[in-house]
């Protein structure tokens, strides 16, 4: 019946009070969908909008995983259907479906387990449409997926993340092949990598981001378990074989702005070395100073006294080593960073009010040297 999934749809709709109607019903809804034999026709695409509206006023309204285990699943189950992947980002569901990942994937419960899963097989099914995949890139979804994997102990958990990273790896090597003409046909659409790059050029660089964030040591520390299922052998070998492979291509920026990337920051060398501020001061401006944005982004929204004091040494080193020095603080992308740093000044955390004081005065002189 090709009304069926409209039909089911609106019971799961009207008996939302009732969770054992409306849950399995919404879940045969998101079953018709998938199955339909007419997935274009302007009816199953006005039912699959309604459908994923509906789950996104769900993981709008909570994040608690009791409350939304049940809409991550029926909404896995819709994006194995490619045709309803351009809704799902058109509704902004990609933004709500990294912060499951952050917010209610902590923990090592069965329910936990189940959503972590069913949320990455999401972003998995998501990764196959290029225009999701760079909305997915553009929510952090590389570094969020890493703290995922890092604690992962359910081997479907740890094999969907490995699958996740090896459909950003062959996105780039297919955007490369097509900017340069060479081998097999490739999706125009993958141009949409490279769409909200200030480099179109160039492209997206996911090796550098994955080798940012410290992927190769849990790769290693991947190898050497034992696991039941070979597909995660098979894809740590693989990634680990492509990563290396791209390794002079990254360098200690590279990983500088993959861990400012991840939203945490701590005291790695790269922060106290002189040489390394000396040689890549200039490199924030790249990307529509993509590193200084985010360092922007951590001091307005971060609760972590090491992360805040961490990002206040940066800024002041930025200045310090910039030739433009405190004016590249002017620059549109980062309105307001200044007085943002100046703020911490008087924060509880003493480091973080230390850091902010001395960033403050790298700001305020015109030649640090005469604070020296």
């Amino acid at each position: 019946n090709k009304n069926a999934a409209n039909w089911f749809y609106e019971t799961a709709y009207t008996n939302a009070s009732k969770p054992g109607i409306a849950n399995p019903a919404l879940f045969m809804a998101a079953t018709a969908l998938r199955y339909a034999t007419d997935a274009n026709s302007n009816e199953s695409r006005a039912t699959a909008e309604k459908f994923l509206g509906t789950i996104k006023e769900t993981l709008t309204n909570s994040m608690k995983p009791e409350a939304i285990e049940f809409s991550v699943h029926a909404l896995s189950a819709v994006l194995r259907r490619r045709d309803y992947r351009p809704a799902a980002l058109d509704l902004g569901l990609i933004k709500l479906i990294g912060q499951i990942l952050v917010q209610a994937c902590n923990g090592e419960s069965a329910v936990i387990t189940q959503l972590t899963y069913e949320t990455l097989l999401c972003v998995w099914l998501l990764s196959f449409d290029y225009g999701c995949m760079a909305e997915l890139h553009r929510e952090k979804i590389i570094p969020k997926i890493h703290r995922v994997l890092q604690r992962a102990q359910k081997e479907k958990v740890i094999r969907l993340c490995l699958m996740v990273y090896q459909n950003f790896c062959q996105a780039q090597r297919k955007y490369y092949n097509a900017r340069n003409s060479i081998g097999e046909f490739v999706d125009p659409s993958i141009y949409l990598l490279g769409s909200q790059l200030s480099d179109r050029e160039k492209g997206p660089n996911y090796y550098v981001d994955l080798i940012g964030i410290g992927i190769m040591k849990t790769l290693w520390q991947l190898a050497r378990r034992k696991f039941g299922d070979d597909d995660i052998a098979a894809s740590v070998e693989d990634l680990t074989q492509v990563l290396d492979q791209n390794m002079d291509a990254v360098t200690s920026f590279s990983e500088y702005k993959g861990e400012v990337l991840s939203g945490s920051l701590e005291w790695s060398p790269v922060h106290t070395s002189t040489k390394f501020w000396k040689e890549n001061a200039t490199k924030f401006e790249e990307n529509g100073y993509e590193a200084l944005r985010e360092l922007a982004e951590i001091i307005q929204r971060s609760r972590d006294d090491l992360t805040l004091a961490v990002a206040c040494h940066d800024v002041g080193e930025i200045v310090r080593y910039h030739p433009s020095g405190r004016m590249i603080l002017s620059v549109p992308q980062v309105k307001g960073l200044k007085e943002k740093v100046m703020g911490l000044m008087s924060h509880s955390n003493p480091e973080v009010a230390k850091n902010a004081l001395v960033a403050v005065q790298k700001i305020m002189v015109q030649k640090w040297e005469f604070i020296q």
